[in-house]
Parts: structure tokens; C-alpha cells; sequence
């Protein structure tokens, strides 16, 4: 339980709604260019930290997921609970922790190869570059 509440605060930590809700505010109220400039790049900071897979969200899942398995293992435990839902608690969180790591695996490996291939994409070749 101490775990989830964890993982609920750094997940929350890390949310970028709420800050993103107050610089709208500020923008749509923001008299001149530059206040509005000022903001936007505000606001694109508040959303770079507030990407999914950041370590502080992945983190947060973390404990979401060891929580939510305890939480189904006392179940299961308890007898108070049908057998069916404690395994149903286990096996759909622990699939859940498995993609959340599998997939920030995958979505960093094939960011790098993404930003490599761009890179590749803008260089020219010899010929061009002599004529």
C-alpha cells in the first residue's frame, strides 16, 4: 500500500497537466508577444519533463506495479477473495510491469535509431558537395 501511494505521488510529481492548466491561462491572458513567447517555451519545458518513460514516470510505475502485485499476492493469501481475482490482480499487473519495461527498452533504442538515421539523412554525398 505504502508503495502505491509512492508511486502515485512521483507519478503525479511528474504529470505536466496541471502546470500545463495554468500556463494556458497565463497565455490566453498574456497582453503582448513576448509574454506570450515567454510562456510557450514554458510550456514546452513543462512537457519535455513531462514525457512518458521519463525516469521519474518510469518509476512510478515501478512501484505501481511491485504495489499492485503485493496487493494481489495478500489477496490470494487472505482467502477472502476468490482465486480467480487474485490471479487475474497478479497476472494483469505483472504483464502491465513487463510492457511498461519492455516498452521504454524498445522506445530508447529505437529513438537513438530514429535520431542516427535523421542524421544520416542530412549528410551529403562527396559528389554534391565539389560541384
Amino acid at each position: 500500500m505504502i508503495l502505491e501511494f509512492i508511486g502515485i505521488s512521483v507519478y503525479l510529481a511528474n504529470n505536466a497537466a496541471i502546470p500545463m492548466f495554468v500556463l494556458s491561462g497565463k497565455y490566453a491572458a498574456a497582453a503582448t508577444d513576448a509574454q506570450r513567447s515567454l510562456l510557450l517555451a514554458a510550456g514546452q519545458a513543462v512537457l519535455t519533463r513531462g514525457e512518458d518513460f521519463t525516469p521519474g514516470a518510469f518509476l512510478a510505475f515501478l512501484f505501481l506495479g511491485i504495489a499492485g502485485v503485493a496487493i494481489s499476492w495478500v489477496m490470494l493469501r487472505s482467502g477472502i477473495f476468490g482465486k480467480a481475482a487474485s490471479y487475474t490482480g497478479i497476472l494483469g499487473t505483472k504483464d502491465n510491469l513487463i510492457r511498461e519495461c519492455v516498452q521504454r527498452v524498445i522506445g530508447q533504442l529505437f529513438g537513438s535509431v530514429a535520431e542516427v538515421s535523421e542524421a544520416l539523412s542530412q549528410l551529403q554525398p562527396v559528389d554534391k558537395l565539389k560541384s
